[in-house]
């Protein structure tokens, strides 16, 4: 079985160098497990759809683990890290 974790990063843009911390984790987003990684990509790509995301060009996929970056921008810039994952 899968499932898709979240993490969200803030970065201050207006300060110079400024370290990426955690801001919030997120386990088993979507509410549910699935029996495949192929699965899971299409679920997420679904949610991404679905409330109109726009997905960067930064996806990587590494073994069963797969990685999407977006980024949104304000006065901090938030980098969401959505992993797919073998659980148990």
């Amino acid at each position: 079985m899968y499932q898709i974790n979240l993490v969200t990063y803030r970065t201050a843009i207006n300060v110079k160098n400024a370290p990426r911390k955690v801001a919030n984790r997120e386990k088993r987003i979507l509410g549910r497990r699935f029996e495949s990684v192929k699965l899971a990509r299409k679920a997420l790509k679904e949610f991404f759809e679905k409330d109109c995301y726009q997905i960067g060009n930064e996806v990587k996929e590494k073994g069963s683990e797969t990685y999407v970056k977006t980024l949104s921008f304000g006065n901090i810039m938030l980098e969401m890290e959505y992993k797919i994952i073998k659980c148990n």
